[in-house]
């Protein structure tokens, strides 16, 4: 699999930065994960343009900087897919477009754009898109979110397992959801200081987010969601502080935060 970010920001892009969205492909399949503030405009740039290759849109909450660039999706779908784009029965081939059911107002608006075919999510949701599977676990968020998984290859050790959380704040479902995860994408908008004392936390901390990787046996950890302007070095040692409560060495598991349209090889080696 390989893994494109096209935004790792949130709630709000950075100057020339995107909000949360991720190109995944493997063996022809394209699958766009979240679809946040500029990342179409990354999206397009990966693709070069080419609208015909996206395989499906999964959206992993109803939250702006996961999904407001799907409504400019639409007007990219009318303009550039190609006349022979239609079904054996005449009617133009919509997008699929997996999303939450709620909160009810965005799924509506959602399912309105007649260039999408929107399936709602739920916890036992799962298909399979060319190569690629994928299964669901809902997450806390102050909306109804899911992490997903994708997975390719069969079974171990030539299965190859990503898991990315989308917005969460601590839950441990996802530590036997990403159970042996290849690469974790955690939400790491947080650092330790930001939780406080009638607060409303929404997000992992990037220490939480070591510990969840640890605690999963996961291989790899990719941060990301960062806040304009956050200090990324100091979530990556904080990261990498949870991998050790859990391990007793920090060296354990790679983590590295996710950089704009980077594109990173997820491997079962």
């Amino acid at each position: 699999m390989k893994l494109t970010v096209l935004g790792n920001n949130g709630p709000y892009p950075a100057p020339g930065g995107a909000c949360s969205g991720y190109l995944l492909q493997h063996d022809g399949a394209c699958v766009v994960l979240d679809l946040g503030s500029g990342a179409l405009a990354n999206l397009m740039a990966a693709i070069d343009g080419d609208v015909e290759l996206i395989d499906a849109v999964i959206l992993s909450h109803h939250h702006s900087d996961h999904t407001s660039d799907i409504s400019v999706l639409r007007y990219a779908l009318e303009k550039l897919k190609k006349n022979s784009s239609v079904g054996k029965d005449g009617k133009p081939i919509r997008l699929p477009v997996y999303c939450p059911p709620a909160p009810e107002r965005e799924f509506s608006t959602l399912k309105s754009y007649t260039q999408f075919e929107v399936t709602a999510l739920g916890e036992d949701s799962s298909f399979a898109i060319r190569g690629l599977s994928f299964s669901f676990a809902p997450m806390t968020h102050s909306v109804p979110a899911f992490a997903i998984c994708a997975e390719c290859g069969g079974a171990p050790p030539n299965r190859c397992k990503l898991v990315y959380t989308g917005d969460t704040a601590w839950d441990p479902r996802i530590l036997q959801f990403a159970e042996g995860a290849d690469a974790l994408v955690a939400d790491a908008c947080l650092l330790s200081r930001d939780k406080q004392p009638g607060k409303a936390i929404l997000h992992m901390t990037a220490d939480e987010c070591g510990i969840a990787a640890a605690e999963a046996n996961a291989k790899r950890l990719l941060l990301t969601h960062f806040t304009p302007g956050s200090n990324v070095a100091r979530h990556v040692a904080e990261a990498r502080a949870g991998v050790q409560k859990v391990s007793g060495r920090t060296d354990r598991i790679s983590v590295e935060p996710t950089k704009l349209m980077a594109t990173y090889e997820i491997t079962s080696l």
